[in-house]
């Protein structure tokens, strides 16, 4: 049989794909043969060793290409590969969808995410596993997608094949196929471990807004509370004022009077017991005054204004050392540097310190007080008062501050017990501090704070 006959189609043999590539090679060869001048039976053996040359040439060239085709199939394999896992293996989920919303395409993840085999997502609507609740915000995500073009995300609830449910934050994009229609990326990520603590976090936020309510109504009450008390102390601190001094007035009076006018029909114990009465009256008296002015203070305004330190300390030594003419008094008067404050408070509260350093000193042959200040730490002046009197152990400086808290007898130093409570109370309501400093028999050193006023 020649080249150029045919077998019955009856009789052909089932050809591989090699088979018949080699066949249209050969019928193109001959009818591109018939075709040229130079026929092959036409040329002699020398004309036909060149060509004969070329083709093996050619050949070599065909199986080289050949093989490096088969290389570049074999890389292109493995990336595939490759690309197939890092694809269907990947931490989330890939979707490509339709233009309607069908699943087009779905990695391994987005399968076993949704509890669905993969090949039965697709043709499937992805809304099939949105939440009843949260359908609109997928579809208006779908809608501004494709009005824009611009990658769109949302975060909603999604339910598996199995009923359960999960958060998931999905991002998409929209591109093109081949055929130019739109295909829609989604990225979807299950984010229901930081939505649950969202969601916790916005409780926990409602809770401490609705405690802060209430706390503020507990606080509402309590002040309704504290306005009755004050009200109540006001009219305690009425009477006190009017029907208790009005008695302890009548006993020291009818005493001095029994004391001047039958004084000398009263023997010395009787004296004696009179002057007791007298004194004691007196001291009640000025208790009285002390708790007064201690429970108006807490009610009394601020009303700051540039105060000469300096010379307050100075007049208010001037002003007690006068009332003891006979005193033997030495002070050491640094510069004072002004401060702003309530004129009448910052007034009690040198009278009260200098009051007590001259009191303290009164066994010294000399009293000696020394007033001075400092710069503070928070820009604020540090005033203070020390003495070379009595002192007391530092081991009882807790109590030195409070109301009736004394540190000595009442019968060596006379006084209420109130006097360095007012000075707590009034420098604190000033923004400062006091403190003191002391070693027993051998004086002491109170300090106080004026902060600056804020500017």
């Amino acid at each position: 049989m020649t080249s150029n006959e045919k077998l019955p189609e009856d009789d052909a043999p089932l050809a591989s794909p090699e088979m018949m590539l080699r066949q249209r090679a050969e019928a193109a060869f001959l009818e591109r043969a018939v075709q040229s001048p130079e026929h092959p039976d036409a040329l002699s053996p020398e004309a036909t060793q060149p060509i004969l040359h070329e083709l093996r040439v050619h050949q070599i060239e065909l199986e080289m290409q050949n093989e490096e085709l088969r290389r570049a199939q074999v890389e292109l394999d493995a990336s595939r590969a490759g690309y197939f896992d890092l694809y269907h293996l990947a931490p989330v989920s890939y979707c490509s969808l339709s233009e309607q919303g069908l699943i087009l395409q779905a990695n391994l993840t987005a399968a076993t995410q949704l509890g669905v085999a993969r090949g039965a997502l697709f043709g499937q609507p992805l809304s099939r596993f949105i939440h009843k609740e949260d359908g609109d915000n997928y579809h208006l995500l779908r809608k501004k997608l494709m009005e824009t073009g611009e990658p769109q995300s949302c975060e909603l609830r999604m339910v598996r094949n199995d009923g359960t449910q999960f958060w998931a934050h999905l991002a998409s994009t929209v591109t093109q196929d081949a055929d130019g229609l739109p295909v829609i990326r989604v990225v979807m990520s299950d984010v229901t471990e930081r939505k649950l603590l969202q969601i916790q976090a916005e409780h926990a936020e409602e809770e401490i807004r609705q405690l802060n309510a209430s706390l503020e109504q507990r606080v509402r009450e309590r002040t309704a509370q504290l306005e009755a008390a004050v009200r109540e102390l006001d009219a305690f601190s009425y009477s006190v004022s009017h029907d208790l001094r009005a008695p302890l007035r009548a006993v020291d009076g009818f005493s001095r009077i029994v004391s001047k006018d039958y004084g000398e029909r009263l023997d010395d114990e009787g004296r004696r017991m009179l002057g007791v009465i007298r004194r004691g009256a007196q001291r009640m008296g000025r208790l009285i005054d002390d708790l007064l002015a201690f429970s108006r203070l807490g009610r009394q305004q601020i009303e700051p204004v540039p105060i000469d330190m300096h010379a307050l300390a100075q007049a208010v030594f001037d002003e007690l050392a006068a009332l003891d003419p006979e005193r033997k008094l030495r002070l050491d008067l640094h510069p004072l540097p002004p401060a702003r404050g309530t004129q009448a408070m910052i007034r009690q509260v040198w009278a009260n310190l200098i009051g007590n350093a001259i009191k303290f000193t009164t066994g010294r042959e000399v009293g000696e007080i020394e007033i001075g200040a400092r710069e503070g730490g928070d820009g604020g002046q540090i005033y203070y008062v020390k003495d070379n009197g009595a002192g007391f152990d530092m081991r009882y400086v807790a109590k030195l501050f409070g109301v009736f808290q004394r540190l000595h007898s009442a019968a060596e130093f006379p006084g209420t017990g109130v006097g360095l409570a007012l000075v707590q109370r009034i420098v604190q309501r000033h923004g400062g501090r006091v403190w003191a400093e002391a070693e027993l028999k051998k004086g002491a050193t109170f300090y106080f704070t004026i902060p600056n006023p804020k500017r």
